[in-house]
């Protein structure tokens, strides 16, 4: 202040006569010359004291009451003649005195002394704002009920996920809400949404969290949700309440907590506390010891935002004021009572359980896009103090460098390039995908940059001019038909080594997924899928399949055991990996019960080799299902590959061992899933069932027509072999004109569709074949009817059990491997 820097040197200045104790009510006239601040208020003496015996409290608002005050226009004396602020008897307004003078607060930060006519002293503090602007129903969601059981409460979104927690384990899912796993549960969750890290309420080193517990600690979770070493210890310990009114209210910078009718806002950077009363009104409570929401800061007033229960509404209450507005208003928010935000992701998220507006099912979680907006005050922002909700301050307005003038860390796809550390920066244009100027590193598109873009013939990426690649991304490598050493000379990294020449990769060939994946792998479907979509995606032909076993399924029996047209057994072909390195001489080395281990490793459809060094965590087990023979081990398929909350058999894949069983592993771990080339080639094999083309190879009849298998008398289309061993019966297969349209595996196809569908979703009321001969075995009528007027011929007919009853099965049509549902 103007007079001095201290309260001696203040106290000069004040009218005390000698008493330092302050003066009841009336005691002192206040500012005899009505001057005003611009509210309006009239600055009283500086003996404003509220205690007796206490010091003056400079940093924070004055109390609402207190005995010993003076009030605006009170005076000396209590009669009229003095109580009236602009009064000239005691002191007139041409005389100085020491004996008047102004009530003065010295505040460490401004926003502590807020003072409005007719309203309460308000706790703004400095720093960025943080608020929410508008919430969407334009939503993804997931029905997890599978994965963690019932709903309990508790969530936070970091590391590009979101975390529920439900009654037996943490839901973790990524922002897309397409990959999804369970982990540890957490009932004390919560994060920070300026860096967007997790933590977990803390004792001591230990996760604590529930009613009526006391915690001094934030302890940051790993994206696993493990604890790490980092710990913010709070400047005092705080203890939450003993009943469901717990309020977890994460923020940008700061936590906000509501226990016992008190707030507590706790800062991440520092880990002060800063606890004042208040009240909420009627917020929707979990099952949980606590409900979530956020907070929030608008011109440095905290709110806390969270669903309204008895209304579909989520509000912002001022803790301070109890004024409550509304965010956004929904029809239907069932049991809303976990939702965050995401100002990064632009994002917001919820669980209910049950059905809603939003989502529904048995416990839901979803995220919907929402608009958020972080506002940092220019004055604050470069004078080289970390406020609130800033991660650097520099002090200067220099953007290219480490702490933007935004203050925040600069980072690759900021859109801003820093200087001597980045080449470029479009921001989130930023890709690696072929010809795009300004790669995800933020290094611009260049011959050398590991992707081929228009006017290269390759580029691997590195600086060995002697490789397959030269460094002016020209192929050194030969193409098909040239000639070869190793494989890595051709540039269909296969090497025939008996004609020195490079040729496309042929026969069996296994290779594994990109990523681990638990066992919820969408069925045994889902995953032949997963399958095909991987190969590709890298460019690799052929019908691919799951290397699994199921219920009704042999994993040995993912390739046909049929003969070839040039008499080779598909079983007796070799096996190779995706590099075309040799695996096992045959299909039937790979299920010999252990004794005998692949020649080389097994590699993932990107080419990494499946090992724990390469992302492959779990000791690079991959889920099989199986015994050693390939047969499918009974109820340990992870409930036919739909659930995580069972076990499954899985193997060692990185000791070279694909069907060595490891019994009893929970299904909810990830581990690697292996897809084999069950034919070389075949037109028009689809991505997905029901696009109107024609499919090699068997099918599992679980997507379209519920679980049917030749042995409940519901038949699939399959391949003899499969047919056979599903029954123990010899089937019937006979061919007619069908040489045209054989396939190495042993299945057949017409060259041209023939068939003329219906859209019925039993697939098959008007299939309309167009008959030139019949199958003799199949039934009585000679030409292949399904007894519903419907003919089939001119392929191959399969009747399972010899009765000529095949045809005449529900809505099933068969062609010895070749179906497509609708």
């Amino acid at each position: 202040w103007s007079f001095g820097d201290s309260v001696n040197q203040l106290g000069i200045h004040t009218y005390t006569d000698g008493n330092p104790l302050p003066r009841p009510i009336g005691g002192r006239q206040a500012n005899s010359f009505g001057i005003h601040d611009l509210y309006g208020n009239v600055y009283e003496w500086v003996e404003d004291w509220y205690a007796k015996d206490r010091d003056p409290d400079y940093e924070a608002c004055p109390p609402e009451e207190g005995i010993y005050k003076v009030l605006r226009g009170g005076s000396n004396s209590s009669n009229l003649k003095y109580t009236r602020s602009t009064s000239r008897n005691f002191a007139l307004p041409d005389r100085r005195s020491w004996q008047i003078g102004f009530r003065l607060v010295r505040v460490a930060n401004v926003a502590d002394d807020r003072y409005r006519s007719g309203e309460r002293c308000k706790r703004g503090v400095l720093g960025a704002d943080f608020f929410v602007e508008s919430m969407t129903t334009v939503c993804s969601t997931y029905d997890h009920n599978g994965l963690t059981g019932d709903d309990r409460g508790g969530i936070a979104y970091g590391n590009n996920h979101l975390y529920y927690t439900g009654d037996n384990n943490t839901l973790k899912i990524n922002t897309a809400f397409n990959n999804q796993t369970n982990v540890n549960q957490r009932d004390g969750l919560l994060s920070n949404l300026l860096t967007e890290e997790v933590y977990h309420l803390g004792r001591d080193g230990s996760l604590v969290s529930g009613n009526s517990i006391t915690f001094n600690q934030f302890i940051k979770l790993d994206e696993n949700l493990s604890p790490t070493n980092v710990v913010i210890n709070l400047s005092q310990a705080i203890t939450t309440g003993g009943n469901s009114n717990n309020g977890i209210f994460p923020g940008y910078g700061e936590v906000i907590f509501f226990f016992n009718n008190s707030y507590h806002a706790v800062n991440f950077s520092t880990g002060a506390v800063e606890s004042f009363p208040g009240s909420i009104n009627n917020p929707q409570t979990c099952e949980n010891w606590a409900y979530w929401g956020f907070a929030e800061r608008i011109d440095g007033i905290r709110h806390v935002a969270y669903k309204h229960s008895g209304t579909n509404n989520i509000v912002r209450y001022d803790i301070e004021t109890g004024d409550m507005s509304t965010i956004a208003s929904f029809t239907d928010l069932s049991d809303m009572c976990s939702i965050t935000v995401s100002s990064v992701a632009q994002k917001w998220f919820f669980h209910h359980e049950g059905n809603s507006q939003l989502a529904s099912g048995a416990e839901m979680v979803g995220v919907c896009d929402a608009v958020s907006t972080v506002r940092v005050d220019p004055a604050l922002c470069g004078n080289q103090e970390l406020n609130l909700g800033e991660m650097c301050d520099d002090g200067n307005q220099v953007n290219t460098d480490a702490c933007l003038n935004n203050c925040q860390n600069a980072v690759c796809g900021d859109g801003i390039i820093r200087a001597g550390v980045e080449d470029c920066d479009d921001g989130n244009q930023n890709s690696d995908n072929p010809d795009i100027a300004c790669r995800k590193n933020c290094t611009p598109q260049r011959c050398g940059d590991g992707i081929v873009d228009n006017g290269e013939e390759c580029d691997d990426g590195n600086a060995d001019d002697n490789d397959g690649c030269s460094n002016a991304c020209v192929s050194l490598v030969q193409l098909e038909g040239g000639e070869c050493q190793v494989d890595a000379d051709c540039a269909t990294n296969y090497c025939n080594r008996s004609t020195r020449t490079c040729s496309n990769l042929t026969g069996i060939v296994i290779s594994a997924l990109n990523e681990q994946r638990n066992g919820n792998l969408g069925g045994i479907a889902g995953a032949d899928s997963l399958c095909r979509a991987q190969a590709q995606q890298h460019g690799h032909s052929g019908t691919w399949a799951a290397l699994l076993s199921t219920t009704n399924i042999n994993a040995i029996d993912r390739v046909p055991n049929v003969v070839l047209p040039d008499g080779t057994s598909l079983w007796d072909l070799t096996v190779r990996n995706i590099r075309g390195q040799v695996l096992y001489n045959s299909w039937r080395e790979v299920f010999n019960g252990n004794s005998l281990s692949a020649q080389n490793n097994f590699f993932a459809f990107d080419n990494d080799e499946v090992e724990e060094e390469n992302g492959y965590n779990n000791d690079a087990d991959g889920w099989t299902g199986s015994n050693g023979n390939g047969t499918t081990y009974g109820g340990q398929t992870c409930n036919d590959w739909t659930s995580t909350n069972v076990i499954g058999v899985a193997t060692e894949c990185d000791a070279r061992q694909l069907f060595r069983v490891e019994t009893d592993k929970n299904c909810s771990t990830a581990y690697a899933v292996m897809c084999v080339r069950v034919a070389e080639d075949a037109p028009n094999v689809p991505n997905q069932p029901g696009d109107g083309n024609w499919r090699i190879g068997t099918w599992n009849g679980n997507a379209v027509y519920g679980n049917k298998t030749c042995a409940s008398g519901d038949y699939r289309c399959q391949a003899k072999s499969a047919c056979e061993q599903a029954t123990g019966a010899t089937c019937a297969w006979q061919q007619y004109n069908c040489s045209s349209y054989a396939n190495e595996d042993g299945s057949y196809y017409p060259t041209t569709n023939p068939l003329g569908r219906s859209t019925s979703t039993n697939g098959g009321s008007n299939l309309n074949w167009t008959v030139t001969s019949a199958c003799s075995t199949d039934n009585s009528n000679g030409s292949c009817d399904r007894g519903n007027g419907n003919v089939y011929g001119n392929l191959c007919c399969c009747d399972c059990n010899n009765s000529g009853s095949l045809w005449n099965e529900g809505n099933n049509f068969c062609g010895v491997g070749i179906w497509d549902p609708y």
